[in-house]
Order: structure tokens, then sequence, then C-alpha cells
């Protein structure tokens, strides 16, 4: 089986918020309600995802307040003083295209 995906986006790759986002639609879920990005700290700074995901979020996001949760993990275990939440709209406050 073979799924093609279209949002306002252009194709810059793929990170593992899009594939996500790509299997959620896939198995009937059109609206994002709230994701969470985890990563491990080791490997990056910060969660916050990339333009192309946040732009990706915004498109199939229920609204421009749907909640985006970072955090990162150290050893399989969620470091609790770096959960933080912000709103698509925070973290992209002039989206590629405006919702119709």
């Amino acid at each position: 089986m073979a799924v093609m995906l279209k949002a306002g986006s252009p194709d810059w790759g793929v990170c593992a918020e899009r594939c996500a986002i790509d299997h959620a639609v896939l198995h009937g879920n059109r609206k994002i309600l709230e994701i969470a990005v985890v990563t491990e700290a080791e490997t990056l700074s910060n969660s916050k995802p990339c333009g192309a995901c946040l732009q990706y979020i915004y498109d199939f996001s229920k609204d421009s307040e749907t909640e985006i949760i970072m955090a990162q993990a150290r050893n399989g275990k969620i470091m609790f003083k770096t959960v933080e939440v912000r709103s698509i709209r925070e973290l992209l406050p002039y989206p590629y295209r405006k919702r119709e």
C-alpha cells in the first residue's frame, strides 16, 4: 500500500513529526488535537519541531490553538523540567497559508 498526502507546504523530506501525522491520517485521524515531541537530551538541545514540521502540524491541526507539548528525555525517561507547552500559533505566527 502506498500513501501520498498533499499539504500546503512544499516537500522538505520527512521528520518523525510528519511521519507520525501521515500515519494518523492514513488511519482516519484527520485533525490533530494536540501533539507531543520528545527528543533524547544528548542528541538535541531543544525539542521544538522544525519549520517544515510546524507548517505540517498547522495544516492538519484542528485550529491555531492546537497544543504542541515538547520535552527532552534521558535514558528513556522524560525530564519533566524540560516540558514546554505552546500553541501552533505561538510557534508558527505566520503560516505558509491561511485557513479557509
